[in-house]
C-alpha cells in the first residue's frame, strides 16, 4: 500500500473514530455464500386461517472457498513463532483439504511503518512454504509494532467473490493504536471495519491485558468472533490449534436465523422447534453449520387480525463470516369481499283526461274538467352481486411440515476416516417415513429407514458408507432422499473412499 493510500485510510478511520460517523456498507457479492429462501402457504388467507411458513438456509453448490491471509510480525523476537509456523502450516493445510475447502494462502509481514510487505496470494502451498521458509526475524526496538497497519494492508489482497475471508495475526508484541496514544489507527474501528467486510481475525499472541490493555491484539479476535491462542503455547498446542483453525474455516459459525413476522400473523406455540420468540420475531441460533449443508425450518402462523389487502414478509440469516442478508419477499393476500348494491327501478306514471260538452243552442258552452290521476307501479327490483366462492389450495406436498428439519453433518464424507455420516431428521407429524441413498445414476444404494411413524421423529440417523449388501460404496456423488407423510427433502454429498 502506498504512503498516500495509508494516509488517506488513516484519516478516514480517525474521522470515524472521533466523530462517530455512521458508515453504510453495501454487501458485496461474497455474501452470497450463505442464503435464505422463504415460503408461506397458502398465499390467500382470512382471519383465523393457519399458514405454513418455511425458511430454507443453504450455501451455493460446488466446493466452498476460503481466502486466508497470514499477517506476521517479523521483528527480532519472533524467530520462535516463525519456526512454529513452518512446522505447523502443513497441519493447517491438511485440515482444510480434509474438509473439501478450496483455499488460498496469502502473506503479509510487518515491523514498523513503513516496513510492511504484502506478498499477495500464493499460487499454491509450495510457493507459500517458500515464502514462509525465507522469513527472517530482525529489527524492532520499541515494544509495540504496526499490527493494525499490517491488517489493513492485508485487506487490499484480491479476495475472491464467494470466498470466506480470514486473517491470522501472529505476534508477540502489543500493537500501536489510537487507544494507546501511540498510533493513528484504532483497534475497535479496525476490527469493526474488517468484520463489516466479512473478515474474521484469529490471533496467536500474548494477552497484553495487564501491561498494555489499550494495545492488546487479542481484542481483534474477540471483536470479530475469531479464535485466540497464547503465543507462548507449547509445540503440541500449536499443532492442535492449527488443526482446529483449519476446521473452523470450513464452517459457518454462530449462525443466526430470524423471522420478524408482521403484526397480522402470530406463530403457533409448539411448532417452531428450538426457536426463541422475542415479541413477534422467531430466532434460531446454531453454533456452527457445515459448508454446503442445507437446513429448513418450518412452523405454523395464524392470521390474528384482518389482512389489509396484502402483507409482505422477509426472513434473515447471518453468521460470523457473512453479514446479515434477507430472503425473498413473500406475500399473503386477503380474499376479495363481495358487494351488495340495491337498485330502485320504480317509475311514476301521470294521466290527464279532458271532458268537452256541446248543446244544440247557439250558445256554446265548454266545460273543462281537469282530472289528474297518478299511477305508481311499484316494480322495485333489487340486484345482488353473486356471492364469491372458492377453495384455498392445499399446502404443496413438497413443502416440509411445520417444525421439520433435515440436514447432513458434512457434504464431504470419508467413510474410512469419518466412520459415519449423520443425517439429522426432525419430523413433527406422524406418518410414513423413509430415508434412502441413491448414486448419481439414480440407482438405489441403501434404505436406511422405511417405517410408519406413530409419533413425531427426532433422531440423528447414521450411514456408514456401505450399500445394502454391506460393501463400501464407490467414491462419487450420492443423493439422500427423505420423505415423510407430506414432506420431501433431497441432499447431495461427495463420498471419498
Amino acid at each position: 500500500m502506498s504512503s498516500g493510500s495509508k494516509n488517506l485510510l488513516n484519516q478516514t478511520l480517525r474521522s470515524v473514530f472521533l466523530t462517530g460517523t455512521l458508515l453504510f456498507v453495501v454487501a458485496p457479492s461474497w455474501a452470497q455464500s450463505l442464503s435464505i429462501e422463504k415460503s408461506m402457504s397458502p398465499d390467500v388467507a382470512s382471519l383465523g386461517d393457519t399458514l405454513s411458513v418455511c425458511l430454507k438456509i443453504s450455501s451455493p453448490p460446488g466446493d466452498p472457498q476460503a481466502d486466508i491471509v497470514w499477517v506476521f510480525d517479523v521483528t527480532g523476537s519472533m524467530s520462535g513463532g516463525i519456526e512454529q509456523l513452518k512446522t505447523n502450516i502443513r497441519t493447517f493445510a491438511t485440515a482444510l483439504a480434509a474438509s473439501g475447502i478450496d483455499y488460498r494462502n496469502a502473506l503479509v509481514t510487518y515491523r514498523d511503518i513503513p516496513d510492511i510487505v504484502n506478498y499477495g496470494f500464493a499460487a499454491g502451498d509450495t510457493e507459500f512454504l517458500i515464502w514462509v521458509n525465507s522469513l527472517m526475524a530482525t529489527g524492532g526496538g520499541d515494544t509495540a509494532e504496526s499490527g493494525l497497519e499490517g491488517l489493513m494492508s492485508a485487506d487490499t489482497v484480491a479476495w475472491r467473490d464467494g470466498a470466506t475471508r480470514t486473517m491470522i495475526l501472529i505476534t508477540d508484541a502489543p500493537v500501536h493504536s489510537m487507544e494507546g496514544g501511540d498510533g493513528s489507527l484504532s483497534i475497535t474501528v479496525t476490527a469493526n471495519t474488517l468484520k463489516a467486510e466479512g473478515v474474521i481475525i484469529h490471533t496467536i499472541c500474548n494477552d497484553e491485558t495487564t501491561y498494555y490493555p489499550r494495545q492488546n491484539p487479542r481484542d481483534l479476535s474477540t471483536l470479530t468472533g475469531g479464535l485466540w491462542m497464547t503465543y507462548t503455547s507449547t509445540a503440541t498446542d500449536w499443532t492442535a490449534f492449527m488443526s482446529t483453525l483449519g476446521g473452523e474455516i470450513a464452517k459457518y459459525t454462530n449462525v443466526r436465523i430470524r423471522d420478524p413476522l408482521p403484526p397480522e400473523l402470530e406463530p403457533v406455540s409448539g411448532t417452531y422447534g428450538d426457536a426463541t420468540l422475542v415479541g413477534n420475531e422467531l430466532i434460531w441460533t446454531l453454533s456452527e453449520l457445515e459448508r454446503g449443508m442445507a437446513l429448513t425450518y418450518c412452523f405454523l402462523a395464524v392470521v390474528k387480525t384482518p389482512i389489509p389487502g396484502s402483507i409482505t414478509n422477509n426472513g434473515y440469516v447471518s453468521s460470523e463470516e457473512v453479514p446479515e442478508r434477507g430472503s425473498n419477499n413473500e406475500s399473503v393476500w386477503a380474499p376479495g369481499v363481495p358487494t351488495f348494491t340495491p337498485t330502485d327501478t320504480r317509475t311514476p306514471t301521470m294521466t290527464r283526461t279532458p271532458t268537452i260538452t256541446r248543446s244544440p243552442t247557439p250558445t256554446f258552452t265548454a266545460t273543462f274538467t281537469p282530472s289528474i290521476s297518478v299511477t305508481r307501479t311499484p316494480t322495485g327490483t333489487f340486484t345482488k352481486t353473486p356471492t364469491m366462492t372458492g377453495t384455498i389450495p392445499p399446502t404443496p406436498t413438497n413443502t416440509p411440515t411445520p417444525g421439520d428439519e433435515f440436514g447432513v453433518s458434512k457434504n464431504l464424507f470419508k467413510p474410512k476416516k469419518d466412520k459415519e455420516l449423520i443425517i439429522r431428521c426432525r419430523v413433527s407429524i406422524p406418518g410414513k417415513f423413509s430415508l434412502r441413498i441413491y448414486n448419481s445414476a439414480g440407482e438405489q444404494v441403501r434404505v436406511l429407514r422405511n417405517v410408519e411413524q406413530t409419533s413425531p421423529l427426532r433422531e440423528d440417523i447414521r450411514w456408514n458408507g456401505k450399500n445394502s449388501d454391506g460393501n463400501p460404496v464407490a467414491s462419487g456423488i450420492y443423493v439422500i432422499y427423505v420423505e415423510s407423510k407430506i414432506a420431501k427433502w433431497i441432499g447431495k454429498l461427495m463420498v471419498v473412499q
